[in-house]
């Protein structure tokens, strides 16, 4: 083997180790947007697949906060199969643009951990100190009672 292919396959094992690292990284950590994207971010209270209370929150530094929790979650070996968890009581989070449109993730409990599921991509455990700071930040938003399916919810704009 000459030296130009000598360098041509150190080259291209290196890139493909790279691509490969970068790719197993992302899929390691809770996609988020960014703030400054945001219009506001709905927690959606649900239980037994029914929608029972609208919680708002537009206040900047509420959502910066909550985009901290969630990027500081970690990868676990479950799967999301689904647009929501199977769970009889779970949190949906609405996080919905500037530009128009949203996208969501769902938050449920399970054996005293705290997880977040984001569709079809996995599931994160959040950090146990963060509890207290969610609850503060969903207490702090703009509460309303609704009753409206969970497979409506995707389709309305409520």
């Amino acid at each position: 083997m000459n030296r130009k292919t000598k360098w041509l396959v150190v080259i291209t094992i290196c890139i493909v180790v790279s691509v490969g690292v970068t790719f197993m990284l992302r899929e390691s950590q809770l996609q988020v947007p960014k703030s400054e994207q945001l219009s506001s971010v709905v927690f959606i209270n649900i239980i037994h697949s029914q929608g029972i209370e609208k919680i708002t929150i537009s206040e900047q530094s509420d959502i910066d906060n909550l985009l901290n929790i969630l990027k500081n979650s970690n990868k676990t070996n479950k799967d999301s199969v689904s647009n929501f968890p199977n769970k009889t009581k779970f949190t949906i989070i609405r996080f919905n643009f500037l530009e128009g449109g949203s996208s969501w993730r769902s938050i449920y409990e399970e054996n005293d951990n705290i997880y977040v599921d984001q569709p079809y991509v996995g599931v994160f455990r959040l950090n146990s100190n963060d509890l207290n700071l969610l609850n503060e930040i969903m207490g702090s938003g703009n509460k309303e009672s609704i009753s409206i399916g969970v497979d409506d919810i995707l389709k309305n704009n409520f």
